[in-house]
């Protein structure tokens, strides 16, 4: 009996150990000790700042989010893009999207593109590592075919829509043309007429939480409705019941946006019911999001508010880009505090990914967030030194923040009209029960200064503000640190050196829902190499309206085979005859390739890119139009014929590529025009805009010591943040409407540590500050005015 006994007790210590030696291996295979945690990501839609009772705003109590927020990490230097799409963007692929071309607008319904098919997703990054991915909600990344809709980029169901807005009650969504759009995967839904869109959302997330498999880690995408605006015949909606809560509120449209929000946190309550209900909240890490700013006016504005910042949705002040955000886990040590950190909305994927047990290091696609779950559980420092806003190369603007200081750039600011109050209640905000916050949730900035030295117009001058101190951005000071106005100019053209040109293509008729049934749903079917020769094209002269140049057009593509098309004609070029050329062998496309049946817009484009290259046939513009249309390419990721016989992508086919060399060959039959520069000046352009600096402002500049203790370097920037391109011109448009791409940095920026001298060249003339700007020296730079175009 004893022996037995022993042999048994022996059996199970060999056992125990090798389960202690497996599930080491595991352990260290996934990079994660704990059981995997389900990560919930809540995106709000156009939230304001002031629209959160944990913000300190009594008028629309929110206390589903209040309670999550209080009891988790408050994020309060966090930041999304000013709208809608480029977010959305961020969220799925920690890409800035002006490394996509996505930096623009959103997209519309009828607009032939959406997120670039090469790039991989959040879902899918966490499928491959053992999640099951749900989505619910608003997708808004393009469906015109259908590998962009959401069924196919990671998500195992995806229960939504997929347009930018629609009704809450009858689901129908107005671009140009009205159809109805909600789906079920792939699927139409028909039967949910009359049952409101956040309720419906939340309803289906509910259920997927209550089916899942607990033993699995769950990633849900939770993307709702509210509050954005609704269909332009009635853009406020919200159930009658929680619109009568809010009485006291005197506009009928605030009180209906405030019904909306209520909603809103009705659904956040119900998805911390599900995942209680189901045992799932105690391993659960939840991220509620909004998109934007509110939007108090301007297009889709929603009543929203973002007291006390400034400005909302589709700027680039604080009330657009500072967004709304918390974190509620268990997994976090020290709950119930703020995060002054920098974060920005590129960074939910790599902390997903890190949550998941990967290793951030090994994901092999670049992208610019960095891992922030450290900053966020333990309190540590962000590894984050920065935030593009955005570089909008056809609105003409930009922004950015480094450290504590953010600079934009033509943000058709007026300084009295752009702090949008609190909205009126009856007896007063003080006779409102006010809500419980955390200690520093609240942002005061008390009273605005009436000193024009303290003033902004950014279409006249570049503003610099210290958004740590000054949230509100009351105070420029541009005026008084010219050195950082300097530097973090050249943190924006080293960004706008390396952008991906703008995708954004002409709307296209055959999309109506009217001739698919009555439903939004994908109206191409693109086969072999997916036309993208034409995608590609059609996104370089997109800053410039194609009817303008319709007679140059006509006169200009008299033949159906592209290859012609430039030869033909009696004043082409050699050396962009030669780069097209190229263009053509990059991508397999060759002398003889038929245009595809939507090829009018293919001629426009390559007509567009002929007259722009006509006048820029300096090596380094080629050389950039290259670069960027092979970085577009291997974006996009295609599967295209090899010379061998078989297939291969072309990230692969362009790897062989040597764009200097295709340069050294246009040295040798273009002729190089002579590069004109007037004496004595020298001008560099972010957007529209020319900076001119003289002698003294450049003297005075370079031996200033006061600002230099905390100069911007750019070994601060961690890895993970990578750099875009934009191309560069020669010269200023000087107002001609035939300049395609007036987009430019006149500075060679290869090394972009050693290019803000660029920016301090002689000027032989003196030039008259503008109203409300002085400088210590009485020397200014002045900006050209932006001759900007109207986002739709």
């Amino acid at each position: 009996m004893k022996s037995v006994f022993l042999r048994l007790l022996r059996f199970v210590l060999v056992l125990l150990g090798s389960h202690h030696v497996y599930g080491k291996k595991e352990r260290k295979k996934s990079n994660w000790v704990a059981p995997r945690p389900h990560i919930i990501m809540i995106v709000a839609d156009d939230l304001g700042w002031d629209d959160v009772s944990f913000h300190g705003s009594p008028q629309i109590p929110t206390p589903h989010i209040d309670k999550l927020a209080n009891g988790g990490v408050i994020l309060n230097s966090y930041y999304v893009s000013p709208i809608c799409t480029p977010t959305r963007t961020s969220l799925m692929t920690g890409k800035h999207p002006v490394n996509l071309g996505i930096q623009h607008a959103t997209i519309f319904g009828t607009q032939p593109y959406g997120l670039p098919l090469g790039v991989a997703t959040t879902p899918q990054y966490l499928k491959a590592l053992g999640y099951r991915t749900h989505g619910v909600g608003k997708w808004h990344l393009g469906f015109f075919e259908k590998e962009y809709t959401p069924s196919y980029r990671g998500f195992e169901t995806y229960y939504g829509f997929w347009n930018g807005k629609e009704d809450y009650w009858d689901h129908s969504s107005q671009e140009d043309v009205w159809g109805t759009d909600l789906r079920d995967n792939m699927k139409p839904v028909k039967n949910e007429t009359g049952h409101y869109g956040t309720e419906l959302f939340a309803e289906v997330a509910e259920r997927i939480i209550d089916t899942h498999n607990k033993s699995e880690p769950l990633y849900l995408y939770l993307a709702q409705q509210g509050v954005h605006s609704a269909n332009g015949n009635e853009p406020l909606q919200a159930p009658e019941r929680l619109v009568n809560k809010f009485q006291d509120i005197i506009m009928d449209d605030r009180r209906t946006y405030a019904g909306m929000v209520a909603s809103l946190d009705e659904s956040v309550g119900n998805i911390t019911k599900a995942l209680k209900r189901n045992g799932m909240f105690d391993n659960s890490v939840i991220v509620f999001t909004t998109d934007n700013g509110g939007a108090p006016r301007g297009f889709n504005w929603n009543q929203g508010c973002n007291y006390p910042l400034k400005g909302g949705k589709d700027t680039f002040w604080e009330g657009g880009v500072r967004g709304v955000g918390f974190v509620h886990s268990n997994l976090i040590k020290n709950r119930g505090r703020i995060s002054y950190d920098l974060i920005d909305v590129t960074d939910w994927l790599p902390t997903f990914y890190h949550l998941a047990g990967g290793d951030v290091n090994k994901i092999k696609d670049k992208i610019d967030g960095v891992n922030v779950w450290d900053t966020i559980a333990n309190g540590k420092k962000s590894p984050r030194k920065e935030v593009l806003h955005n570089i909008d190369p056809i609105r003409k603007f930009a922004a950015i923040r480094v450290g504590d200081y953010k600079l934009i750039i033509n943000q058709d600011a007026v300084f009295n009209t752009t702090w949008h109050p609190r909205y009126e209640v009856e007896g007063g905000l003080d006779s409102l029960s006010q809500p419980s916050t955390l200690p520093g949730a609240v942002i005061k900035c008390g009273r605005r200064p009436r000193s024009k030295r303290d003033a902004c117009d950014t279409n006249e001058f570049p503003c610099l503000f210290n958004v740590r101190k000054d949230p509100c951005e009351y105070r420029n000071l541009a005026h008084i640190h010219l050195p950082k106005v300097r530097r973090l100019l050249r943190r924006l053209i080293h960004y706008q050196k390396n952008a991906l040109p703008v995708w954004f293509p002409e709307r296209d008729p055959t999309a109506s829902p009217a001739d698919h049934g009555g439903y939004w749903g994908p109206w191409k079917s693109s086969k072999g190499n997916k036309v993208i020769l034409q995608r590609v094209l059609d996104s370089i002269p997109s800053a410039v309206n194609a009817k303008r140049h319709s007679s140059q057009i006509n006169s200009t593509v008299t033949t159906t085979r592209i290859g012609k098309v430039f030869s033909t004609h009696e004043e082409h070029d050699k050396g962009v005859y030669q780069m097209l050329k190229s263009i053509l062998k990059i991508t397999n496309a060759g002398k003889k390739v038929q245009i595809p049946r939507n090829g009018h817009l293919m001629k426009e484009s390559l007509a567009l890119l002929y007259a722009k290259m006509k006048q820029k046939t300096q090596e380094d513009d080629l050389m950039h139009k290259l670069q960027m249309i092979k970085k577009a390419l291997i974006a996009e990721d295609v599967v295209v014929k090899s010379n061998k016989g078989g297939k291969e992508t072309l990230a692969t086919k362009l790897s062989h590529i040597d764009t200097s060399s295709v340069i050294r060959k246009l040295e040798k039959i273009a002729n190089k025009p002579r590069k004109v520069e007037k004496q004595g000046t020298r001008r560099t352009e972010i957007g529209n805009i020319a900076i001119r600096d003289d002698e003294i402002l450049k003297s005075e500049l370079e031996n200033s010591s006061a600002d230099d203790s905390d100069s911007i370097d750019d070994d601060q920037y961690p890895e993970g943040m990578s750099s875009l391109k934009v191309t560069s011109n020669a010269e200023q448009n000087n107002g001609d409407d035939d300049d395609l791409m007036n987009i430019s940095a006149d500075i060679d920026t290869t090394d972009p540590a050693d290019s803000v001298s660029d920016l301090l060249e002689d000027s032989s003339n003196e030039y008259p500050a503008s109203e409300g700007q002085t400088s210590a020296t009485g020397s200014e730079m002045e900006f050209f005015e932006s001759n900007r175009t109207a986002d739709e």
